[in-house]
């Protein structure tokens, strides 16, 4: 069960305690975006895209990405006009 962090109602995380065979203790930041769909084509333009767009509870869709250098990323927030 996800565990939502809120300051003053609003949510700004949450924490997942599920961990798969293998799998080490690690963070993984989720910026908010105004378009999922438009931040995923930029990821993937210069980028790997690790999880495709999904929609999670509460209506929103997330995906993550792995930068050039390495680092892995998620974005979430709603699907933007015509995606």
């Amino acid at each position: 069960t996800y565990r939502f962090v809120e300051h003053e109602g609003v949510a700004i995380g949450a924490i997942n305690p599920w961990m798969g065979e293998g799998m080490v203790p690690s963070w993984l930041p989720y910026f908010g975006a105004a378009d999922i769909g438009a931040v995923r084509d930029a990821a993937a333009a210069g980028g790997t895209i690790l999880h495709d767009v999904n929609e999670v509870p509460g209506g929103e869709f997330i995906f993550t990405a792995r930068d050039p250098a390495g680092a892995v990323v998620g974005f979430v927030g709603p699907k933007g006009a015509g995606r």
